[in-house]
């Protein structure tokens, strides 16, 4: 192939609209071809209107026996999926994915492509076993850990996918030959078959993956997750004055939000409850706006802070809206790679509360743009939120949150360092 050639890239994510992974590989996939990159996808929950993404569900037969088949075959596979994790009663809260699949129906064979490029793939999306069938370079960009773990996405204070995982405590197993080892096992005879080539979205996440037994020998490089900085940027009061109208405009405004945003225990609710606790004891007055929770999983009462519940948030405008209407953004997770939620509320110009965890400081300058608290402090954390409160006179740290964006993370630059990748990848294999 010629440098100059047309490549053909074909994206799998789970969604191209639900959660931080769809989001960012929609965003590439949307930019590729300004870069000279034919670029299509495949999804399971289809929710965008991009006749260049497509339902794994259109290469299925369309008739009532496909149906029928494919109700029964999602209810076993569930059951299955049930019994499986259903053996291990001492388990954490933590989301955890073993190998379950749904049927791709040849799509793979069916689509033409240069380079088969995989985002987030679990939520029973894609069977590992498919992959072999692919001669052609995968890249693979790491959400999450899951790739060179067993069952679980983040590995907190574990340390067994360095050798092998097994006697989960994520499971809480003492066996050595549980579910979390079937798992990395067959992961491990997978990969040696594959042209396989990561990308990071973070520093920190390199590191972890060039520690990992399954990709030690892996090709790893970091590229950062991208946005684009025109559809999420400052808003004045006037231009979005309809779109979120239930924030205050006479108290401070906190924002928090996340996929699962109060259920999902890695996005650390608990711990933010617990920060805010303080907060209310030192009679701070203000509105915490949640997006991503269902109301009942709520539940905070407190004297001096008004909780409002705005629901699930997927219109970029509105997501934009609510991150310039607040004047702190919170992200209490006890684990992430490089969030959305942060890079989000930089580029709309509102400083960010995190802490000092995975790669929240590739994008956090510590009283730059935001604070950066201890690990799981949740007294650092409450004293975070107070201070950028306190410290943003003339929204210095909203400009500095800007400008960071900006130059480090435009979609624009992140897609042609994607499109230089895949060049690089075809023209080796050429």
């Amino acid at each position: 192939m010629a440098y100059n050639e047309c490549i053909k890239v074909l994206s799998l994510c789970s969604s191209d609209n639900r959660g931080g992974a769809a989001r960012v590989a929609v965003s590439i996939h949307s930019n590729l071809n300004a870069c000279g990159v034919h670029s299509e996808m495949i999804v399971f929950y289809k929710e965008q209107n991009d006749a260049a993404i497509h339902s794994l569900l259109d290469f299925a037969p369309h008739n009532k026996l496909h149906d029928l088949i494919y109700r029964i075959g999602k209810k076993i596979r569930n059951l299955r999926l049930q019994r499986r994790f259903s053996r291990y009663p001492n388990q954490d809260k933590n989301y955890k994915s073993d190998l379950s699949y749904t049927y791709f129906y040849g799509a793979l064979q069916k689509m033409e492509y240069d380079v088969l490029h995989l985002h987030w793939i679990c939520d029973k999306f894609l069977s590992l076993d498919e992959l072999p069938k692919v001669k052609k370079p995968i890249v693979w960009t790491m959400h999450d850990e899951w790739a060179y773990c067993g069952v679980c996405h983040y590995h907190y204070d574990c340390d067994k996918f360095m050798s092998e995982c097994g006697s989960c405590p994520q499971l809480g197993s003492n066996d050595n030959n549980d579910l979390a080892n079937k798992v990395w096992l067959h992961k491990k005879k997978i990969y040696e078959q594959l042209d396989l080539h990561i990308v990071c979205p973070s520093n920190w996440i390199a590191n972890q993956a060039r520690q990992s037994a399954l990709l030690e020998n892996a090709d790893i490089r970091v590229i950062p997750n991208g946005i684009d900085t025109n559809e999420f940027r400052p808003y004045s009061v006037n231009e979005i004055e309809n779109e979120i109208p239930i924030v205050r405009r006479d108290m401070p405004v906190i924002v928090y939000g996340a996929m699962s945003a109060t259920t999902n225990y890695i996005k650390g609710f608990e711990y933010l409850k617990k920060s805010l606790e303080i907060l209310d004891k030192k009679n701070l007055k203000v509105q915490l706006v949640v997006f991503g929770a269902e109301e009942k999983d709520i539940n905070l009462h407190y004297d001096n802070i008004e909780v409002v519940n705005v629901g699930y948030v997927s219109d970029k405008k509105q997501l934009a809206a609510l991150y310039s209407l607040a004047d702190v953004t919170v992200v209490p997770s006890l684990s992430e790679n490089l969030s959305c939620v942060i890079m989000e509320s930089l580029s709309c110009g509102t400083p960010v509360v995190a802490y000092n965890i995975g790669g929240n400081s590739d994008m956090i300058d510590h009283c730059q743009n935001g604070y950066i608290a201890k690990p799981q402090n949740v007294a650092d954390f409450a004293e975070g939120i107070k201070w950028c409160l306190e410290n943003n006179q003339n929204n210095k740290l909203g400009q500095n949150a800007r400008k960071k964006v900006q130059d480090n993370f435009d979609i624009k630059v992140i897609a042609q360092k994607y499109a230089a990748l895949y060049r690089e990848l075809v023209l080796k294999n050429s």
